[in-house]
């Protein structure tokens, strides 16, 4: 009996996105925002009622840092 290799190419790349956090201007200190639990992904745009691991629209993995985590990297 013969055996066969299969080979299985990824022909999609994994992308690394992160949650950006909905937010509305606060209703009771001027000039500052209340946070939602909503939030959108940085790569397709999707909006989710709550963050989690992966986005069901476009399988970003959620593990990329943000522009807020960039900030705060001293360097």
């Amino acid at each position: 009996m013969t055996e066969k290799t299969v080979i299985f190419e990824d022909s999609t790349p994994t992308v690394h996105a992160y949650w950006i956090q909905d937010r509305k201007e606060s209703s009771e200190i001027k000039g500052t925002y209340d946070f939602l639990p909503s939030c959108t992904c940085s790569a397709c745009g999707y909006h989710a009622e709550r963050p989690i691991g992966l986005c069901p629209q476009c399988d970003a993995i959620m593990d990329a840092a943000g522009p807020a985590a960039a900030l705060t990297e001293e360097g």
